[in-house]
């Protein structure tokens, strides 16, 4: 469901759309902005995706890793 927003825009950005709508073959001034809306989210979530990759890298190179065979270290494989 699409939902009605006030956009507010500088007058030569504005007219640069309304000169390229029929250059670049789009049907009217709100698909352009809805395209270039939905192309600075895909950037931005790319961003933040690789903004948690890196914290998570770095909070995991942080610990010391762990010792998953310290409970069995002592005992007598050769008795079970």
């Amino acid at each position: 469901m699409k939902v009605t927003q006030k956009v507010q825009l500088e007058e030569k950005d504005l007219d640069f759309i309304e000169a390229v709508l029929s250059i670049l073959d789009y049907k009217s001034k709100s698909e352009y902005m809805r395209e270039a809306i939905l192309a600075k989210i895909r950037e931005d979530q790319k961003k933040l995706r690789e903004m948690k990759c890196r914290e998570a890298m770095e909070a995991y190179g942080e610990e010391a890793p762990e010792n998953v065979f310290e409970s069995i270290e002592a005992d007598d494989f050769e008795g079970r």
